[in-house]
């Protein structure tokens, strides 16, 4: 899970170099155009939803029925098409996520593991603590004893407990997200009720939508969206504000239409609590997507975890060659 988790980080770089036109110059003005072009390139009710300039690149993942998926360039030009784990990032994140064996049994052991490695350093740590003079000795194993690898382990460890701790709990709520919730959020706080809206404009295209979002939240800027169909009968924007530091649009607005108005369902993730908002921004403090230097630390937690693992290994196999 750690060594996946660090290629996961950098997956925008692979992208840059797998997909054609993901590094180009973003210019939002073609989100209009681009959508217009994607839905007309499908039949109707085939696109689930589009991520607008995925990661930060130049071009939109489009999420189709079937579990299949589409690169488009942001003028909504067709650049390929993949079914299920075919393309090697959406691979490696099933196996970092599900061990490649489904959303019961994989999807399980990745939450209980999460559980587990919190629950490691919370003890390696009480273990340590009588021991932490060993600390000015380093991380480097002296020599190869056992007791060498056990001093290398614990200071490590210790050195990066935090950071491993934070991607563990993180990574369980992302896991069992609606368990979490009933346990950390829904005692404290009652659940945010959307407000809806009414409106005798047709918003009969996706440029007037658009608008519409700027209009009610400036500065805002749009990361997904979703278009009507027979399952959900309304057109869905996601937007992330201004001053919001979650890049992955929990603010939404949902257009249904009718014959003579508009009903216009408004999620502003502003107004919900900051108990809601911080249990949100698991997603993001998970995967990194809050800038190149929190990546390099989520590389180094990686790593260190990953070397945790091994430093742990070698000196239990050790000590049961010792035993026998």
């Amino acid at each position: 899970m750690s060594v996946t988790g660090v290629l996961l980080v950098w997956k925008k770089e692979f992208l840059w170099l797998s997909v054609p036109g993901a590094k180009a110059k973003v210019e939002r003005q073609w989100v209009p155009v681009a959508m217009d072009r994607i839905q007309a390139h499908y039949a109707p009710g085939e696109v689930r939803s589009v991520r607008l300039y995925s990661l930060g690149l130049a071009i939109h993942k489009v999420y189709l029925t079937e579990r299949r998926y589409a690169w488009f360039d942001q003028q909504g030009h067709f650049v390929q098409q993949w079914h299920s784990n075919e393309r090697f990032e959406d691979w490696l994140l099933d196996l970092h996520h599900r061990f490649l064996l489904g959303n019961t049994v994989g999807l399980n052991i990745a939450g209980v593991s999460g559980i587990l490695v919190f629950l490691l350093c919370i003890l390696g740590g009480i273990i340590w603590w009588p021991r932490r003079r060993s600390y000015r000795l380093g991380i480097r194993p002296k020599s190869t004893r056992r007791e060498a690898w056990l001093i290398s382990h614990g200071n490590l460890g210790v050195s990066f407990a935090l950071p491993i701790m934070l991607l563990a709990f993180t990574g369980v709520l992302l896991v069992y997200p609606s368990e979490s919730r009933s346990v950390l959020v829904s005692p404290w706080v009652p659940a945010a009720t959307p407000t809806t809206i009414h409106s005798d404009q047709e918003f009969a295209d996706w440029r007037q939508r658009i608008t519409f979002v700027h209009q009610q939240f400036p500065g805002a800027e749009v990361r997904w969206i979703s278009p009507a169909s027979e399952r959900f009968p309304a057109h869905s924007i996601g937007f992330q504000q201004s001053d919001s530091l979650n890049p992955t649009g929990i603010s939404s607005l949902r257009f249904a239409i009718a014959e003579d108005e508009t009903a216009i369902t408004k999620s502003d993730a502003q107004s919900w609590t900051a108990l809601e908002r911080l249990f949100r921004f698991s997603y993001p403090l998970h995967t990194g997507e809050l800038g190149l230097w929190y990546r390099l630390l989520l590389t180094v937690t990686g790593l260190a975890l990953a070397g945790l693992m091994l430093l742990s290994m070698v000196s239990y196999a050790r000590s049961s060659q010792r035993w026998r």
